[in-house]
């Protein structure tokens, strides 16, 4: 398999076209398998309620309650907000999707089906309950006849474009165990350089809170007394001191507008630690 850069997936994911993967409501059920009469539980995705129920039929249940738990459109105004949503989702999984690209890429390089893949993932008990019900679903599509990349689609809370482009891309070159590979090391990067950049920053902002705090204190408490003294004693007080003083007041008046200086920073320094992908440079 030929390799391919950040930029090259990135573009991929950019000349999708949108009509490529259609947008799937998830409808949570509950059904009988006709054969042997359990009761199954799960999710699938599907155009409407009767796509739904003619799929799981076609797999041997029979549904006796449907509900749809994800709406595939929602109103304009929405939109930013469950997008937001989904890219908060997807940083958070970060360690456990590369933990799942690794798991798979494993399994098929032993030798076993997609299918059979996603399956032993799936039933595995120290994965998360969510974890476990997204590859079941991932498995019941795949039986459908969909692609890992297509029904990958299906799920932003957990892939991005660019998981989708490279997973497509590994599909088409006939090598997804490689492909899987490297985004699980792309992920696991990703994640390490994040908590670095955290924790490098998180250092200095409480050495600036404490000492801000300290300056405070002071400039409310000891100086004033001191100042006090000095000006009794018809003695000049030094100016830095009398500076200190009007520091220390005029924070204690603006504090509202402190803290929501404080706040802004800590977001924008958020947004530039989001922007980091796992190679190493801003999005």
């Amino acid at each position: 398999m030929r390799d391919m850069t950040a930029t090259q997936a990135d573009q991929m994911a950019e000349d999708r076209s949108p009509g490529q993967i259609p947008a799937l409501d998830v409808f949570r059920y509950r059904a009988v398998e006709m054969v042997t009469g359990r009761i199954r539980t799960g999710e699938r995705s599907g155009a409407s309620r009767y796509e739904v129920r003619a799929a799981l039929r076609r797999v041997g249940l029979e549904v006796e309650h449907l509900e749809i738990v994800r709406a595939a459109s929602v109103s304009p105004w929405m939109a930013p907000l469950r997008d937001a949503w989904q890219a908060r989702a997807r940083r958070r999984r970060r360690f456990a999707r590369a933990d799942l690209c690794e798991g798979i890429a494993t399994l098929l390089q032993s030798g076993v089906p997609l299918e059979q893949a996603l399956s032993a993932l799936a039933s595995a008990p120290s994965r998360p309950f969510v974890e476990r019900r997204m590859l079941t679903s991932l498995r019941d599509r795949l039986r459908e006849g969909h692609s890992l990349s297509e029904i990958c689609a299906q799920f932003p809370e957990w892939f991005d474009r660019f998981d989708i482009a490279l997973i497509e891309a590994g599909q088409r070159a006939g090598d997804l165990a490689t492909t899987l590979t490297s985004l699980a090391q792309y992920h696991q990067r990703a994640g390490a350089i994040a908590q670095k950049l955290l924790i490098a920053l998180a250092y200095p902002t409480v050495l600036l809170i404490a000492g801000i705090g300290v300056v405070e204190f002071m400039a409310l408490n000891t100086l004033p007394q001191l100042l006090a003294l000095i000006t009794q004693a018809r003695q000049e007080p030094p100016w830095l001191s009398v500076q200190l003083v009007a520091f220390g007041q005029g924070l204690a008046h603006w504090w509202p507008v402190v803290i929501g200086a404080f706040v802004a920073l800590a977001f924008g320094l958020r947004a530039l630690i989001r922007r980091i992908p796992s190679g190493g440079r801003l999005a």
